[in-house]
């Protein structure tokens, strides 16, 4: 025998010691199976020597029209030379190859199996044929690429909220260094969001070492999150105040791998509370004033919504000015015609037909002629529905400058209510949305914030 004759194995198990007409019978209820596709090609010529009941079934014809002719002759070109360069890898290395292959079935259905082809050796070594076993895999590369597509769904979905989040997003690794940062974030510190990659977040906040501290809490899993005000560094060296809220992201392992922050700029809050010292500032100027904007931006400060604050505003200032009645009213975007009125104060019917006669609200109070009484319009701001203002009726004559004056700074405290809340509102959402990204990304992603990681 030839010292190229491979090492056949010995039988093992069932066939131990067993009878040829035995072995010939299990070979042959094997081979007669039709779940799994059987063949062997001639390796001098490539022409089919055998084709059991699944290559019958692939081809939807018999074996003995299978038999005989080559894989030019069953497939397309393509298919064809990619059967002949694998029987010649098979010979040349006389060794099993694998492959991937597609094939058109006697349907015309395009089918994908996984394909192994193998040298069959006579006695003295000589590759006498290529034995050929393929398996349907069809239903598992449609799983696979419908798995893939849904991935790349979910990565898209997570990276238009990323990319477009109305609060910046920024997310590094655990040396903490920016793998990720939003345009919004990088608006807010003058950079590009590109600049940003590489760089340590924690040169980025002026407190460094409360934002340490911070940060050994959320690793010590004494607290899940973090929420603090801080100033970050702008490109230009001026400091922008903003929030904070971190959180450390655990990879697959379960260790910490990843930190997460949305930063929220709170420069226009900072600045309303700066409008609202200088309007208390020019409150000093009349008791009057003072009572009375002191109470409204006290009520303003506690509330959450502007429902809450609006009984307390237009019963204080319909008292303080002796009107007779007041109400909050929202001329709606796709019905602008008519308000709805809420929270009416005071005495006496606010006709519907004065309120619709009022203009929708300018930039500043303005007021209105209704019969013999006058109707004043406080501008308060837009909410996502509509305008919001605050009605005075029943006023025995126009309002004069400084009245105005004070209905100005009152609809500035309305609105600071208003911005706070959809602030809120639009945070949440944001919040709510990058947690539902990140709980079905299957991307692990994270940001540190920690000058140890």
């Amino acid at each position: 025998m030839s010292d190229l004759a491979p090492q056949q194995p010995k039988p093992s198990g069932l066939l131990d010691g067993a009878d040829p007409d035995v072995v010939r019978a299990y070979l042959a209820a094997l081979l007669s199976q039709d779940t799994a596709v059987m063949y062997a090609v001639d390796p001098q010529n490539g022409h089919m020597l055998f084709a059991n009941p699944g290559y019958e079934k692939l081809m939807a014809r018999p074996a003995a029209d299978i038999v005989g002719r080559s894989s030019r002759e069953l497939f397309s070109a393509e298919v064809a030379e990619t059967h002949r360069a694998t029987n010649e890898l098979v010979i040349r290395n006389r060794s099993t190859q694998a492959e991937a292959e597609t094939a058109l079935d006697g349907t015309g259905e395009l089918r994908h199996y996984v394909s192994h082809k193998f040298p069959l050796f006579d006695a003295d070594g000589t590759v006498a044929a290529i034995g050929g076993l393929s398996v349907d895999v069809t239903e598992l590369e449609v799983e696979r690429r419908k798995s893939r597509s849904a991935q790349r769904e979910a990565e898209s979905r997570f990276r238009s909220v990323f990319e477009n989040a109305p609060v910046g997003q920024v997310f590094s690794d655990m040396d903490g260094k920016i793998i990720a940062a939003n345009a919004s974030l990088a608006e807010m510190l003058g950079y590009r969001s590109a600049d940003l990659i590489g760089m340590r977040a924690l040169d980025l906040v002026t407190a460094a070492d409360a934002v340490i501290e911070e940060a050994r809490a959320l690793r010590a899993g004494e607290v899940s999150t973090v929420s603090s005000v801080r100033t970050m560094r702008h490109r230009d060296g001026h400091e922008v105040l903003v929030r904070i809220i971190s959180a450390l992201l655990p990879g697959a392992d379960g260790e910490p791998q990843w930190w997460a922050s949305m930063i929220v700029d709170l420069r226009e809050e900072e600045r309303a509370r700066i409008e609202l010292q200088r309007a208390h500032t020019e409150a000093l100027q009349s008791s009057d004033r003072l009572q009375l904007l002191h109470a409204i931006a006290t009520a303003a400060n506690e509330a959450r919504t502007l429902d809450e604050v609006a009984p307390h505003v237009l019963r204080l200032v319909r008292e303080r000015f002796g009107w007779r009645q007041a109400a909050l009213a929202h001329w709606p975007f796709d019905r602008p015609e008519t308000p709805r009125l809420t929270h009416v104060s005071g005495s006496g019917p606010l006709a519907a037909g004065a309120a619709s006669d009022v203009r929708r609200p300018e930039d500043r109070p303005a007021a209105h002629s209704c019969g013999n009484e006058h109707v004043v319009v406080v501008p308060v701001a837009d909410d996502r529905t509509g305008r919001l203002a605050l009605l005075f009726a029943g006023l025995p004559a126009a309002p004069d400058a400084l009245q105005l004056d004070v209905l100005s700074l009152v609809g500035s405290e309305c609105a600071r209510v208003v911005e706070r809340e959809e602030a809120a509102r639009r945070t949440h959402e944001s919040e709510v949305w990058f947690r539902t990204v990140f709980d079905a990304s299957p991307l692990p992603m994270g940001l540190s914030l920690g000058e140890t990681g």
